[in-house]
């Protein structure tokens, strides 16, 4: 009989201290106006640090979207052979009017033949 009243009492103190301890955060929960009033300046804090996030993240993907764009630009032209050269020019030209003008820019006795 002993055993069962030491583990009812150890239970029971086990109980009490579990309450108290509910109790007191019960009570560090409550909301006073004081405690109210810095609860909602928290919450206008963070949304207007949520929405400065959001625009740095648009941002950043904006950037990272424009980067990629211009890499895969560059690699379509590189498989294309229409690279820039240094001058900002690209490579030699083939179409009728560059010929044109290159020859029209040639001494004259370079486009008779003499």
């Amino acid at each position: 009989m002993i055993f069962f009243q030491n583990t009812f009492e150890e239970a029971e103190a086990s109980f009490r201290s579990q309450m108290k301890i509910l109790e007191e955060e019960v009570a560090r929960y409550k909301v006073t106006p004081f405690s109210f009033r810095r609860l909602a300046g928290l919450i206008i804090v963070g949304q207007h640090f949520n929405a400065e996030s959001k625009r740095r993240y648009r941002k950043e993907q904006e950037l990272i979207l424009g980067a990629l764009h211009d890499l895969g630009m560059l690699r379509t032209r590189d498989h294309l052979g229409t690279l820039p050269n240094k001058q900002g020019r690209s490579g030699p030209s083939s179409s009728w009017l560059a010929q044109q003008r290159k020859n029209v820019s040639l001494p004259m006795s370079i486009r008779v033949g003499n």
